[in-house]
């Protein structure tokens, strides 16, 4: 009897923190996007973007998730040019996720696509990347508040220069996970 006591017990001892780390098979977000862009080569012309976006993350694993991101932003009067530009990114790649047994969970990502530009001369597309990641606070089972989305934004639309641009890219919201890992 102690013997099944003991096993069960170590069963237990097993189970009970993998019921507390629940993974959800799939996440989806939406967000407030901050873009700071330094689109003018040499020097920082800097300005600042706003716009907001979606995600969703399919989780393969506890840890690893594949994500596709589609974020807008804008600028209406881009450094006092009464120019406008709009960027819409598409981008797509692994996520890692560190589910510890807590209401906290960090994340990375690395994501690639594609960006299209338009402004009051026309439109165009190009390539992009975000690498950065994250914070989600989860507030329950099926909700999260993701803190900070905190990304290195790159785009390399022509610029008659080095068709680089090194962006900062920010972002907060709510993350909505369905179904169980």
């Amino acid at each position: 009897m102690r013997t099944w006591i003991r096993g069960a017990l170590l069963v237990l001892s097993f189970a009970l923190p993998a019921a507390a780390q629940h993974t959800p098979l799939v996440e989806v977000s939406g967000n407030y996007t901050y873009v700071r862009a330094n689109a003018p080569p040499g020097g920082c012309g800097c300005f600042s973007m706003n716009g907001g976006g979606a995600s969703a993350a399919f989780n393969v694993t506890s840890y690893l998730g594949i994500v596709g991101d589609f974020t807008g932003v804008t600028n209406s009067n881009v450094n006092g040019s009464q120019s406008g530009l709009t960027l819409v990114s598409y981008t797509f790649g692994p996520r890692l996720s560190w589910r510890n047994h807590t209401r906290w969970t960090p994340f990375a990502q690395t994501l690639f696509g594609g960006v299209y530009g338009s402004a009051a001369q026309g439109g165009s597309s190009a390539y992009a990347m975000n690498v950065g990641g994250g914070m989600d606070v989860n507030v329950s089972r099926m909700w999260s508040v993701r803190l900070i989305d905190a990304d290195y934004y790159y785009t390399n639309f022509p610029n008659g220069v080095n068709s680089r641009q090194n962006n900062l890219r920010l972002g907060a919201g709510i993350v909505f996970r369905i179904g169980r890992h």
